[in-house]
């Protein structure tokens, strides 16, 4: 039954989507994109401009040698750790607001090339901080319209339309400014935004998924690292087998098992482009199909145990009287649709982590467990209180 349940998510999800896969956009975003006739990038195309593009960005994203993006999140994760390690031994201090600037860092370097961004972070360090602060409110003032008609609401001009409205216009604003500003060290060769020009995208549409790039960066990866370092600091038995073993195989599967207890990304949405059968029922055209990333990841008939983080599990030499389903956990969706930035994210994610574990030890200072909340993401429901102890 379980093997049935994860073919039938590649049957929906990868199979049947189509040359053009559709999916929920948040309304908020819609109306106010056209309210403000406001262009957006990749996760707001459709149909064939959005093939076309999403092509040329798989090639420069996930495709062929991408020791560059290593590299690149190499540089943004040693500024990181630098932060780190000014409060070794204390309470971490607005962590989650450091993690956003972090996110944002990593898009940064990326656009900018390793060498480039090395060379000029501090010239950006101002405008890079208020994008992560616009961003981080960007996602605040977006949840408290998932549960409204932002279409009403921005027809009554309410107070919650009202400040995401404002907020969203500051975010788009300083997104532009840190574009224009970066563009000036870039070099011809290095980093995401040549690479864009030496593949002939046009400059209005680079613009526009890279602005999109940058608001899109600093929720997910900055809370999938709260959760990973809250699951070691809960279960230091974990985290020193981890330590034990910092190989790249190690913190992929580290960073796989937070993602299948807390995905980023709770929810996968398709639009059925044609009517379909699943299971003896007929699902007609333009059905909306959600799919719970959050209970598939939990769900005891897939995993030995869901309820607990073992990273182990997905070594091929463990032994569970559970195969794992292979569609069971999709924090990075499936399909053509999936999240084009997704080698970044693991790059970003499994260098950092290593980096801690290197150098030191994980440490909750409360013991109370965190409960989750299930949003636009899967993020605490309160501030996680930590510590990095030196080795």
């Amino acid at each position: 039954r379980a093997c049935v349940r994860t073919a039938l998510n590649k049957v929906i999800f990868y199979n049947v989507p189509g040359k053009y896969p559709a999916h929920i956009k948040p309304e908020a975003w819609l109306v106010y994109n056209k309210k403000h006739n406001c262009t957006r990038g990749l996760f707001f195309m459709d149909d064939e401009e959005w093939l076309n593009y999403r092509r040329k960005m798989n090639k420069l994203l996930l495709k062929g040698d991408l020791t560059w993006i290593e590299d690149c999140c190499q540089a943004s994760n040693d500024l990181f750790l630098d932060r780190i390690a000014k409060t070794s031994g204390q309470q971490f201090i607005d962590l989650e607001r450091t993690l956003y600037k972090w996110s944002i860092d990593t898009v940064l370097s990326v656009l900018m090339g390793a060498d480039s961004y090395r060379s000029n972070h501090r010239n950006i360090e101002c405008l890079a901080q208020k994008l992560a602060d616009d961003v981080k409110k960007v996602f605040e003032t977006t949840c408290k319209l998932q549960l409204i008609s932002a279409t009403i609401a921005a027809k009554y001009n309410i107070p919650r339309w009202r400040k995401f409205e404002e907020t969203v216009t500051d975010a788009l604003s300083t997104a532009n400014q840190t574009l224009d500003m970066i563009d000036k060290y870039v070099g011809k060769h290095e980093g995401l935004l040549a690479k864009m020009r030496a593949e002939a995208i046009e400059e209005d549409i680079i613009r526009t998924i890279v602005v999109d790039l940058m608001l899109g960066a600093g929720d997910t990866t900055s809370n999938t690292m709260i959760w990973a370092l809250y699951l070691l600091g809960r279960d230091n038995q974990v985290q020193e087998s981890v330590r034990s073993d910092l190989s790249a195989s190690m913190l992929r599967y580290t960073i796989k098992e937070t993602l299948r207890l807390y995905p980023a990304a709770p929810f996968l949405t398709r639009i059925l482009p044609e009517t379909i059968e699943v299971g003896g029922y007929q699902i007609p055209k333009h059905t909306l199909i959600v799919m719970s990333i959050y209970t598939s990841g939990r769900n005891e008939r897939f995993y030995e145990n869901a309820q607990k983080f073992l990273p182990a599990r997905w070594c091929r030499e463990y032994s569970s009287a559970i195969p794992i389903p292979k569609n069971a956990s999709l924090p990075f969706g499936i399909g053509a649709r999936s999240c084009v930035g997704r080698k970044i994210a693991e790059a970003q994610l499994q260098g950092a982590l290593g980096k801690i574990l290197k150098e030191y030890k994980v440490q909750l200072l409360d013991n109370n467990e965190v409960e989750d909340v299930l949003e636009m993401i899967t993020k605490p429901e309160r501030s996680v209180r930590l510590a990095f102890i030196r080795i």
